[in-house]
């Protein structure tokens, strides 16, 4: 499931509409939409205000975790190669 899938997934378990997230957040519906397509971005500090309106702390801790992991990984992926060259 992509993001914009995620973000709808919770506005809706929440019963908000496109237009109660757009008017919280100071954006337009069109605006909504389109980060819920995945044809927008989303700002880090209109994330926070999405899940905390919809009240969705488990998908900020899910987007948190799945970026330390890869991180993580990428990290242990870039020692091992560069260990096998030095």
């Amino acid at each position: 499931m992509e993001f914009g899938q995620q973000l709808r997934r919770v506005r809706i378990k929440a019963g908000l509409t496109q237009q109660d997230v757009a008017d919280a957040l100071f954006i337009s519906r069109s605006d909504v939409s389109k980060i819920e397509n995945n044809k927008k971005g989303l700002p880090a500090e209109y994330l926070l205000k999405w899940c905390k309106l919809t009240n969705s702390p488990d998908l900020l801790m899910t987007l948190y975790y799945a970026t330390e992991v890869f991180n993580m990984t990428t990290q242990y992926i870039t020692g091992t190669v560069l260990g096998v060259f030095v």
